[in-house]
């Protein structure tokens, strides 16, 4: 299977909810970007080149909130991050 991004890939993640609890809309966030980076219950990340578990975090960042009638809207952005292992991991 070919993958879809690379990291430091940023996506947009627009999320619609009928609540404004903004706890609830970064757990949402996070699994919307799970599903799209394709995070198995293992915890890899199979839809990024070169991602590992070990070394990969994925961040997400809160942009931006408005309100039109009963839906609450929020934008994310969320991508994968490497941290490479410092010398002293060794």
């Amino acid at each position: 299977m070919e993958t879809q991004y690379q990291i430091g890939d940023v996506i947009e993640l627009p999320l619609c909810r009928s609540d404004a609890n903004f706890d609830r809309a970064c757990d949402a966030a996070r699994h919307l970007a799970n599903m799209v980076f394709g995070v198995d219950l293992q915890g890899h990340i199979t839809n990024v080149q070169g991602a590992e578990r070990s070394c990969c975090s994925i961040d997400i960042e809160f942009i931006k909130y408005w309100c039109s009638g009963r839906c609450h809207n929020y934008t994310f952005e969320g991508k994968v991050t490497y941290h490479a292992e410092s010398e002293d991991d060794g």
